[in-house]
């Protein structure tokens, strides 16, 4: 019982979910908090790609080349980092701590690409 008490409090302070979901989106209903999170995960990854695409198209190839293969060593290391949290006895809210992990790493690439993008403005 103090176990799933802890859980739910960790679950509301620690990782509050409606800093990822837009307002209609704060259910504490655990399939409406995923659709929520992976609505806004899609929403996210469709505005990395698009910064993407402008910095790809604004860069030397040879530049391209590096940040095509920084892309894929993230792809591959990062984003399943957050496999983790399948593997860890968090019991019924694994899913959400799996789905919010990889939206919060979506979002740091997505900022770290932003300020990429940023930088080749003003250069």
């Amino acid at each position: 019982m103090k176990i799933r008490v802890f859980t739910l409090v960790l679950l509301f302070t620690v990782i509050p979910t409606a800093s990822y979901c837009e307002e209609k989106c704060s259910s504490i209903v655990k399939d409406d908090i995923l659709q929520c999170i992976n609505e806004n995960y899609i929403k996210s990854d469709e505005q990395l790609n698009q910064v993407y695409q402008n910095i790809k198209t604004n860069m030397s190839h040879n530049n391209y080349i590096k940040l095509r293969n920084i892309q894929r060593v993230w792809l591959k290391t990062i984003l399943p980092s957050c496999d983790l949290y399948k593997q860890q006895a968090y019991g019924e809210e694994s899913e959400i701590y799996e789905a919010m992990c990889r939206k919060q790493q979506l979002d740091e690439r997505l900022r770290e690409l932003k300020l990429t993008q940023n930088y080749k403005k003003i250069r």
